[in-house]
């Protein structure tokens, strides 16, 4: 009698297809948000609006002044020749270049 080889069985496993799926999903996700469209501001934004208030008092040298509303408050908005700007703590705004800062203060 001979003895019996065993035939080695081919494929995968469910758990080796189960981890390629997820492998795959995860970057697949990882792509999709990377090409997420962005949402271009309006002009209503008030960011938008003391942005061009700001170029518009660089371009002109002469001191601007504005009043926007931010989260249903009006904010008061200096702006300097030299494009530093000062505004109500509300506003939220980085003094040198006038960007906004995130919630917390931060750059």
């Amino acid at each position: 009698m001979t003895p019996r080889t065993r035939r080695r069985a081919t494929g995968f496993t469910l758990l080796e297809v189960l981890v390629g799926l997820i492998v795959l999903l995860a970057i697949s996700s990882v792509t999709l948000l990377s090409f997420r469209p962005q949402m271009a501001p309006t002009q209503d934004d008030p960011y938008v609006q003391i942005a061009d208030a700001r170029r518009a008092a660089l371009a002109s040298a002469r001191d601007t002044t504005l009043v926007v509303t931010i989260a249903g408050a009006p904010a008061n908005i200096h702006i300097a020749i030299d494009g530093s700007v000062s505004a109500d703590s509300a506003a939220l705004l980085d003094e040198t270049t006038g960007r906004r800062l995130s919630d917390d203060g931060s750059r």
